[in-house]
């Protein structure tokens, strides 16, 4: 039975290769998009929860206006949470945007202002997990750490012919090993765009395992309704949404016990309103 390749068996050659290879490519097919070659905290810490689970096509447009609305930390801790779910609606996720005004509070009130720099710091923060993490690390303060996502996972595993079952702990430590001596923002945002050039047969390889759920018929998509009909300022109750969704009442009352429970809104008279 042949021995499945391990990252042991890769040499130094193999490796400058590599990087050769990805910043040549960077050289003649970089994407200039909003939130790059910028050092600001904020800003980048913006960027990559949006990134989060959403193409970077879409992020652009929502970027900018978000930024327009809340330019800063502290303008985001005033910030009502209706205007924040109404300048986040229909990118999806939106738990995401209640993780951004919770760390914009931290901010404010715990850290006087001052955004942490340090792994370890930055993963303790509401909705900030070690990929994310690490690529605020990178962008914002120039650590000489690995930002590993989906996108360069595969950019990873397929150019060193490596198994997809490889652990991420495994893959983590290849993205270290890796790492040329300066320009990591660079170095980054180059795997990223190598990534967007890689051939089907490659994602379909190394996609995850598991498969989302659909959308139409979803408890999400209740979810997602009840908000964008709240940050339109209609009136909105249970009885409406099920009527306007078609859908049972059991799965609007599942939908807004755990809207409820996220602390996005809020009842009043039988009326649903998005918590502040």
């Amino acid at each position: 039975m042949m021995q499945k390749k391990s990252i042991d068996t890769i040499s130094k050659k193999e490796i400058v290769e590599f990087r050769k290879k990805i910043r040549s490519f960077y050289r003649k097919h970089k994407r200039i998009l909003p939130f790059r070659n910028i050092s600001d905290p904020y800003k980048i810490t913006v960027s990559e929860l949006m990134l989060q689970q959403t193409q970077v096509d879409r992020v652009v447009s929502y970027y900018g206006k978000w930024i327009r609305h809340f330019p800063d930390w502290k303008q985001l801790h005033l910030a009502s949470q209706t205007d924040i779910l109404a300048a986040w609606s229909g990118l999806g996720y939106n738990r995401r945007a209640l993780y951004l005004k919770k760390i914009a509070d931290i901010i404010t009130n715990a850290y006087s202002g001052k955004f942490p720099e340090e792994v370890d710091e930055l993963v303790k923060l509401p909705g900030i997990g070690k990929y994310t993490a690490n690529a605020i690390a990178v962008f914002a303060f120039k650590k000489r750490v690995a930002a590993v996502d989906t996108n360069i996972k595969k950019v990873l595993l397929s150019s060193f012919d490596l198994p997809s079952d490889l652990p991420d702990s495994v893959i983590q430590k290849l993205a270290e090993l890796v790492l040329p001596d300066r320009n990591l923002k660079d170095w980054h945002y180059a795997l990223m765009d190598y990534a967007k050039s890689l051939p089907k047969s490659v994602h379909d390889r190394y996609a995850p395992r598991y498969k989302q759920s659909k959308f139409e018929g979803s408890i999400r998509q209740i979810r997602g309704f009840i908000l964008k009909e709240l940050t339109a300022g209609k009136s909105v109750t249970k009885t409406t949404i099920a009527r306007s969704l078609n859908r049972a009442n059991d799965d609007v009352s599942k939908a807004v016990i755990e809207l409820q429970n996220e602390g996005f809104i809020t009842i009043s008279k039988n009326k649903l309103l998005i918590k502040n």
